[in-house]
C-alpha cells in the first residue's frame, strides 16, 4: 500500500471515531445534571415563560410545576425551570400529597422520572382527607394548621417509587411546633410518611425534645420519636394569685424527662403523649421513674405505670401553705426523705388527687408502710390507704387495717376495718 493510501485509510479511521465519540459524550454531558449554567445556556432550544408542565405516571397526574422560566436543552428528557411560583407533587392514585412547593431553580428528568428542586425550598405536606368516601375529593388540601410545612436546601422526589428526599438546613413545621431532623428527611408519598433517621431537635413553647428518630404520620395526626428520648418542659413563672404557692412554685421550675419511646396525638385538637422505656421524670429534687406513662392535656391527667418509684427529699412540697405541725410525729415525717413504689400512679390535676395502686411500699428511715391503693386529695390535704395496710414503726409500732384516713390539716388520723396493734412499752431506767 503507498503512503497516500496509508494517509487517507488513517484519516478516514480519525474521522469515523471522531463522529462516534462526539455524539456519546454529548449525550453523557446532557444527563449529568452537575454541569455549571454555563453549558446549559449554551444547549438552550426551547425557552418558555410563565408557563405550568406537568408529568404522569400510567394516566395520573404525578408532578405539576408553575414557573416563571422553562427551558430545554437538545434532550426531550430535560427540563429545568426557574423561580417556581408554585409545584404539586402526587402519590400514585394522583391525590394531592404536597402542595405550594417553591423553589429558585427546579430540574426535571422525564426519562428517570425525578424532580430536583434548589435553593429556598418551601412546601407544604398535606393530609389526605377521608371524610367523603364517594368522590375522591375525600383527598385534597387540608385548610387548617394540621398540615406539615418544610423549608430546606434541597429536594429531590422520585416519581417511580413515591419517594421525596430533604436535604440540607431543613425545618419541619407543624403547627406552632419547629423539628430541626440533622440530616437527609425521607418521605414516602403514597403512605404520606416522614423519615428522620438521623437525629432531630424539637422546640415549641412548652417543650424541647431531641431524640434519634422520628417518624411523622401526616395523615393521622401523631408522631413517634425513639431512641435517647430527652424532653424538657419549660419553666412558666406565673403571678396568678387564684393559685397557691406551692402551684406557682411548681410552674416556675422546668420538668425533664428521658425515656426509649414517646409518642405524641394530636386529635380532636386534644395533644396526648405516651412513652415507653426507661423513663424518668425530674423537677428540682423529686424523681418519678417507671415503664411507661401517658399525659392527655385536655383531661389534665397523668399517668405512669411498671415498676413505678417516687423519691423526694421531703413532703413539704405537698402542702399548700406552711404549717406548724402540733402533732411531732407528722412535723418530723414531712421532713423527711420518702421512697415510694407501685404498680401505678396517676395525678388528676382538675381534680387535684394522687393515687397509686398495686403493691404500694411508702418508706421513711423510721417507718414502712405497704398497701394495695394510696390516695392523697390535694384539697383536703388528706392523705388514705386501702387494703391489707401494714404499717411497721421504729421496729416495734405495728399497725394492721384495711383503711385508713390521715389529715393533714386537722393532723386527724382515723383507721378502720380489721385493726390491730403491736406495741412495746418502754421500762422507766429509775425502776
Amino acid at each position: 500500500m503507498n503512503s497516500k493510501l496509508k494517509t487517507f485509510s488513517y484519516i478516514a479511521i480519525i474521522l469515523l471515531f471522531i463522529s462516534i465519540a462526539i455524539p456519546i459524550y454529548q449525550d453523557s454531558q446532557i444527563k449529568d445534571f452537575t454541569n455549571e449554567d454555563d453549558e446549559y445556556e449554551a444547549r438552550k432550544q426551547l425557552e418558555i415563560k410563565n408557563s405550568t408542565i406537568t408529568g404522569f405516571k400510567d394516566g395520573k397526574l404525578s408532578w405539576r410545576i408553575k414557573a416563571n422560566y422553562i427551558w430545554t436543552t437538545s434532550s426531550k428528557y430535560l427540563f429545568r425551570a426557574e423561580k417556581i411560583i408554585s409545584g404539586d407533587l402526587f402519590d400514585n392514585d394522583g391525590v394531592n400529597v404536597i402542595t405550594d412547593l417553591y423553589a429558585e431553580q427546579i430540574r426535571v428528568n422525564s426519562n428517570s422520572k425525578t424532580l430536583s428542586a434548589y435553593e429556598n425550598i418551601m412546601a407544604t405536606f398535606l393530609r389526605r382527607l377521608k371524610n367523603n368516601l364517594e368522590t375522591n375529593k375525600i383527598y385534597g388540601k387540608e385548610p387548617d394548621t394540621k398540615s406539615v410545612k418544610i423549608t430546606a436546601d434541597e429536594l429531590r422526589y422520585f416519581s417511580l417509587s413515591k419517594k421525596t428526599y430533604l436535604y440540607d438546613n431543613i425545618t419541619i413545621k407543624q403547627k406552632n411546633t419547629l423539628i430541626y431532623p440533622k440530616k437527609e428527611v425521607q418521605v414516602d408519598n403514597d403512605k404520606n410518611i416522614a423519615y428522620v433517621q438521623h437525629g432531630f431537635n424539637l422546640n415549641s413553647k412548652e417543650y424541647v425534645v431531641s431524640g434519634n428518630k422520628m417518624v411523622i404520620y401526616i395523615d393521622d395526626d401523631y408522631s413517634e420519636m425513639s431512641g435517647n428520648i430527652f424532653a424538657k418542659r419549660k419553666a412558666k413563672p406565673t403571678t396568678n394569685m387564684t393559685l397557691d404557692k406551692r402551684e406557682r412554685d411548681m410552674r416556675s421550675k422546668p420538668t425533664y424527662l428521658t425515656c426509649e419511646y414517646m409518642k405524641y396525638t394530636n386529635k380532636d385538637d386534644n395533644d396526648e403523649v405516651n412513652i415507653f422505656g426507661n423513663i424518668h421524670i425530674y423537677q428540682g429534687n423529686r424523681v418519678i421513674k417507671g415503664d411507661k406513662g401517658l399525659f392527655n392535656k385536655q383531661k389534665n391527667y397523668y399517668q405512669i405505670e411498671g415498676n413505678v418509684v417516687f423519691q423526694a427529699p421531703d413532703l413539704i412540697w405537698l402542702l399548700n401553705k406552711n404549717k406548724n405541725f402540733q402533732n411531732q410525729d407528722i412535723a418530723k415525717s414531712i421532713k423527711m426523705n420518702v421512697k415510694i413504689t407501685a404498680d401505678k400512679m396517676s395525678f388528676d390535676s382538675d381534680k387535684k388527687r394522687i393515687e397509686m395502686t398495686g403493691n404500694v411500699k411508702f418508706t421513711q428511715s423510721d417507718k414502712t408502710i405497704t398497701c394495695k391503693k394510696l390516695i392523697y386529695k390535694d384539697d383536703k390535704e388528706e392523705l388514705t390507704l386501702m387494703g391489707a395496710i401494714n404499717i411497721i414503726k421504729d421496729k416495734n409500732e405495728k399497725l394492721k387495717c384495711h383503711y385508713l384516713v390521715l389529715n393533714l390539716q386537722d393532723e386527724s388520723f382515723f383507721a378502720d376495718k380489721g385493726i390491730k396493734t403491736e406495741f412495746t412499752v418502754k421500762k422507766n431506767k429509775e425502776n
